[in-house]
């Protein structure tokens, strides 16, 4: 088989697969414009795939300097109750993390792709809490990484 039979028969079969993936999200009742297909050789896909290859996220990203900064911010939306007589408060806001994990830094040049998204839990996130809490509903939302590995996590929550 020559390189240029091989390159046809690749394109040939990569038709197929996605055929198959559309015929079983038919299937099951997914329809195509709620589908999201995922084109595994666009650069963000391609950048993505290479970054997290051999990625650790129970790893604390280590900085050429041996200091780590980690800038946390409350934006507070809402104030929905202060009572002094049962000491508690309840607000609503986002919860803003900032670092930089040098691991998830790119040429964004070479790639032509300035920012990612990963999924919350993909990447190391450090571990924050208000102690005095007495409750705190979260709902976590993916990770914005900029190409020299900035990592912005914004978190909407409730605390009591």
């Amino acid at each position: 088989v020559t390189g240029g039979d091989m390159m046809g028969h690749q394109q040939h079969m990569h038709k197929h697969l996605v055929c198959l993936l559309l015929c079983v999200l038919l299937c099951h009742g997914i329809q195509p414009s709620t589908a999201e297909v995922v084109d595994l050789h666009d650069p963000e896909t391609q950048l993505a795939n290479q970054l997290m290859e051999g990625y650790r996220r129970d790893v604390i990203p280590r900085q050429k300097t041996g200091v780590f900064e980690v800038q946390v911010q409350l934006a507070l939306t809402q104030i929905t109750k202060v009572s002094t007589a049962d000491e508690i408060m309840i607000f609503h806001g986002w919860w803003r993390t900032y670092w930089r994990d040098p691991r998830l830094a790119w040429n964004e040049t070479e790639w032509g792709v300035s920012t990612l998204k990963f999924p919350a839990g993909l990447v190391w996130e450090p571990d924050i809490t208000v102690y005095e809490a007495v409750e705190i509903e979260e709902t976590l939302l993916g990770l914005h990484v900029n190409s020299s590995g900035y990592v912005q996590m914004s978190v909407p929550r409730e605390i009591r």
